[in-house]
């Protein structure tokens, strides 16, 4: 009797070859005595305001859904950014808002626009829609082409336009003459991801630009002024007829009733916060000014809580390793483009920042 051996298939070749062929979002390694790599507030929420949110959590009925709209969120949204709530909506986390932005707009082909370098984010989600990838190169200073924006926009006609501004991991901006004159040309939305716009020098950042311009997107996150990046809190801010739009790409449910609750007494407490974000911009312009000290070392001026600089004279993967090796980690951004010798530091505590600038003097001089 002959016997016929079926060849098992794994099912891989049921996945999109856009997913196959990508690699996935990675950070390691994760953890370290200072860790200074994630561009996270040094600082936890207060316990006074934990407090807050746990009484308000232990008060819902668990076993039930919240409501599939968190309404009283976008509303205290709408007071804090100065905006109708009605053109809110609230993610888990920014990226989530970025995700439904990409499936709402992009289809097979359909052009996205983006600057390089940037976010990864941006062009691993650009290519699992199978959407087509354009990108401007920043400045050999590492600023914001502007020029080359508009020229990409006047001659693609791209559908989607992403950029972040203060951007990850250079810290440049845009200013908002700028941002008016990119909207000048092309039809396609402008989705500004100010992640980082509280540390800036114009924290209220182009919100108030919506309202002449419709295809105008703001994204904001609670991860980084907010001291909240474990509550993966984000949200969008556009005109009504847009957020309505984009609102059928989010799944029901998606904001538990912890994050929300939370989400609220953080905003009633960003007088507090506020604080904050004063210290963390003192110490990136202290961690700055220090770079500069550093033989070998080249800073670049940021306006996020983070600040970027070149390893010129020793090999970036030996100072990268010294300083893990010593209990300190930062981001090596050494594999994205035009960045083949640089870092990104985040603005810690100021006994952390030191304990790193005294270790990568001592690097870089030995």
């Amino acid at each position: 009797m002959e016997i016929s051996v079926l060849k098992m298939k794994t099912g891989i070749e049921n996945i999109k070859r856009s997913v196959r062929e990508i690699k996935g979002y990675k950070n390691p390694p994760s953890e370290a005595e200072i860790k200074l790599n994630q561009n996270e507030n040094p600082f936890p929420i207060p316990d006074e305001v934990k407090d807050e949110i746990f009484d308000a959590v232990r008060k819902i009925d668990w076993g039930r859904y919240p409501e599939c709209d968190p309404a009283e969120l976008r509303l205290r949204l709408g007071e804090y950014a100065n905006f109708s709530p009605d053109g809110i909506l609230v993610g888990n986390g920014s990226n989530e808002m970025i995700l439904s932005l990409v499936l709402a707009a992009i289809s097979d082909g359909d052009k996205i626009l983006i600057p390089s370098p940037t976010f990864t984010v941006y062009p691993l989600l650009g290519k699992i829609v199978e959407g087509e990838l354009i990108t401007v190169n920043l400045t050999e200073d590492f600023r914001f082409d502007v020029d080359g924006i508009v020229t990409a926009r006047k001659n693609y006609n791209p559908k989607l336009t992403i950029i972040p501004s203060p951007n990850n991991p250079t810290g440049c901006v845009l200013n908002n003459n700028d941002i008016e004159e990119i909207l000048k040309f092309g039809d396609g939305i402008l989705a500004l991801d100010e992640a980082y716009i509280q540390f800036s020098d114009n924290p209220d950042g182009a919100i108030g630009l919506i309202e002449r311009f419709p295809n105008l997107i703001i994204l904001r996150t609670f991860s980084k002024a907010l001291c909240a990046a474990g509550l993966r809190i984000g949200y969008l801010i556009t005109n009504p007829e847009l957020t309505g739009q984009i609102r059928k790409t989010i799944l029901p449910y998606n904001i538990g009733i912890f994050s929300r609750t939370a989400a609220v007494k953080l905003i009633e407490a960003k007088n507090l916060i506020n604080e904050r974000v004063e210290y963390i911009i003192e110490q990136r312009e202290y961690i700055f000014k220090e770079l500069k000290k550093i033989k070998g070392i080249k800073p670049y001026p940021s306006q996020a809580n983070f600040v970027l600089f070149e390893c010129l004279e020793k090999e970036p993967n030996e100072v990268y390793s010294k300083l893990y090796e010593n209990g300190i980690l930062i981001r090596d951004v050494t594999s994205y483009p035009m960045l083949s010798r640089a870092f990104r530091v985040t603005a810690g505590k100021k006994e952390e920042n030191n304990i790193f600038l005294e270790k990568l003097k001592e690097i870089m001089e030995g």
